[in-house]
């Protein structure tokens, strides 16, 4: 039997072996298998680990292995939201430095995805190129407002493109143009909508 002092959450010794099993890859229907359960099929054996897995126990449990709490999976979204070139290389307007993985901060580490070294060689020499990948930034902001329920309410097309001129995201021009263009939209579509259908009447 697990000791208290291992298993404050009141597990059985099954329970807690597919928690270990599971945090080793994600597999719920192997971790089922190899913690001691048996099932007649791979299905059945999903089945229960789909079972396991939505145990309020089980759940907090897997959550502190995982360390996936609520505010941890926010805080790494926001990481990769807010995160900027700078966080991971320094550059000029002929050169680039990527910073040492020691004096990374935990913003860049998150954000960063890849990293590329390359070396060709020329007549001239050598020539190292580096690519630095990073986490989409666009799509961390999404989940990030969708998590915290920060979207707006709708804005009409005025208010938007008042807001983006404010913001100096479009020039006057191009404002002009979205709203020409919308204001056309608008009307074709009250044309249609006025327009009486033909009569189809045959005598």
């Amino acid at each position: 039997m697990a000791k208290r002092a291992e298993n404050p959450h009141g597990l059985t010794d099954l329970q807690l072996r597919f928690c270990q099993e599971y945090v080793k890859d994600l597999n719920g229907t192997k971790a089922y298998l190899r913690a001691g359960y048996t099932a007649k099929s791979e299905s059945a054996a999903a089945a229960g680990a789909s079972a396991l897995i939505t145990n309020p126990k089980i759940k907090i449990y897997l959550g502190e292995l995982l360390s996936l709490t609520e505010a941890s999976v926010i805080s790494e979204i926001a990481k990769i939201a807010f995160a900027n070139f700078t966080d991971i290389a320094d550059f000029t307007s002929n050169s680039i430095s990527v910073k040492s993985s020691d004096t990374l901060s935990d913003r860049g580490k998150s954000a960063l995805q890849s990293i590329k070294f390359t070396e060709r060689y020329t007549e001239e020499g050598k020539i190292c190129t580096v690519e630095v990948k990073m986490h989409d930034k666009l799509a961390a902001l999404e989940k990030l407002m969708r998590r915290l329920r920060l979207y707006p309410q709708a804005m009409s097309t005025m208010s938007a493109v008042t807001h983006l001129l404010s913001q100096g995201l479009l020039t006057d021009d191009q404002a002009r143009v979205i709203i020409d263009g919308v204001s056309g939209i608008e009307e074709g579509l009250r044309s249609l909508t006025s327009r009486k259908p033909e009569s189809t009447d045959t005598e």
